[in-house]
């Protein structure tokens, strides 16, 4: 323990070393003065945190903000045309993501919304692409209809409880499309797995308030330690991660099995890894990514 910790403070001392050194050759955008060695940490908020960006986005009249973590910098972007001109104009520079070791604890770091610019990635968004076109939605226009009339249902059935209905009915409609899958509500037991899961991913997002994703040798101190708190976060909700990427697709290939799968977007993308893959070591291969580009289509219903 007491090696771990000495080599956390090296880390920060380092950090703060080299931190100074670029701070006087770069011009930075404005933001909260950072303390030495740890930086803007103090300031991240916990919870809410695009009111706090929002905040601070007034206060330095920016909507580029700049803050220093121990072993990173952090832009926070509060614009539109900031964000075009950066991930849009510039998506050759900027569209790798930075590796997290709480989403590496949580086996979500390769999930089409969180990985790296890398092969699965790219493997990942043509799996996807041929579904989220303006051309190809419409195959899915009987299950918004459909969807539309029960929604139209629930509020005559009880209108004082329309937040509600709008929420049970955006979730139907991306199960539905996305699996084909009904569920009853959002009660249903595969509706509490996924939004538990999904609840994890975005507080992992919070950026600033895990330890362990300044200084990675965090994650070998076990569970049960003082000062292991992302372990813990990361084991508790890890389970339901898993789930959230395996127990639906595989269902999806049991029906296909079984004749007895409905048309959704999973259904397509095994059907067409069956074709070209079956009885394959790459088929395999192939459902992986499958799993966790289907399962991040879920995700973006709800982090977004």
């Amino acid at each position: 323990m007491a090696v771990i910790l000495a080599a956390v403070v090296a880390l920060a001392a380092l950090s703060a070393i080299v931190w100074l050194r670029r701070a006087r050759k770069l011009r930075l955008p404005p933001g909260p003065k950072p303390l030495p060695i740890v930086g803007n940490v103090l300031d991240m908020p916990s919870s809410k945190p695009w009111e706090k960006y929002s905040e601070w986005s007034k206060e330095y009249a920016t909507d580029v903000l700049y803050l220093r973590l121990p072993m990173q910098d952090v832009m926070i972007l509060s614009s539109f045309k900031a964000v075009t001109d950066l991930f849009v104009k510039r998506s050759q520079i900027y569209s790798d993501r930075p590796r997290s070791a709480v989403m590496q604890l949580m086996q979500c770091e390769d999930l089409f919304a969180m990985a790296s610019y890398t092969a699965s990635w790219r493997d990942q968004r043509k799996a996807l692409h041929p579904f989220l076109s303006q051309s190809t939605v419409s195959q899915f226009r009987q299950t918004q209809l459909h969807q539309a009339r029960c929604f139209l249902t629930w509020v005559n059935d009880s209108p004082k409880d329309v937040r509600k209905h709008i929420r049970r009915w955006i979730t139907s409609n991306v199960v539905e499309v996305i699996y084909g899958k009904t569920v009853s509500g959002m009660e249903d037991p595969y509706i509490i797995m996924a939004e538990k899961a999904v609840e994890g991913i975005s507080k992992a997002h919070i950026p600033g308030i895990y330890w362990i994703d300044y200084f990675p040798l965090l994650k070998y101190i076990p569970s049960w330690a003082p000062g292991a708190t992302s372990r813990r976060f990361a084991e508790h909700y890890a389970p339901y991660i898993r789930k959230l990427r395996d127990v639906p697709y595989d269902e999806v290939k049991t029906g296909i099995e079984a004749g007895t799968a409905r048309s959704s977007i999973a259904t397509h993308i095994a059907e067409d890894i069956q074709a070209r893959y079956g009885g394959t070591e790459e088929q395999a291969i192939q459902d992986e990514l499958a799993k966790m580009a289907t399962c991040t289509l879920y995700g973006g219903k709800s982090i977004g």
